[in-house]
């Protein structure tokens, strides 16, 4: 009677050290996707700038 709920307890741990990994890998994703998109983001404003002072010194 025993062997079959230890084999569910452990399910259940693997279970949730899965879900956890998962948990964790996607935080970690979003986490690199946001800096990515951060540093885009002041690239283009760089872009931005720069073009900007050229055009104004243009004229």
């Amino acid at each position: 009677m025993l062997i079959p709920f230890i084999a569910l307890v452990i399910a259940c741990k693997c279970l949730s050290l899965t879900s956890l990994t998962i948990h964790g890998v996607n935080v970690l994703y979003l986490k690199l996707v946001v800096t990515s998109l951060r540093k885009v983001i002041h690239i283009l404003n760089n872009t931005v700038r720069v073009v900007h002072c050229h055009n104004s010194s243009l004229f």
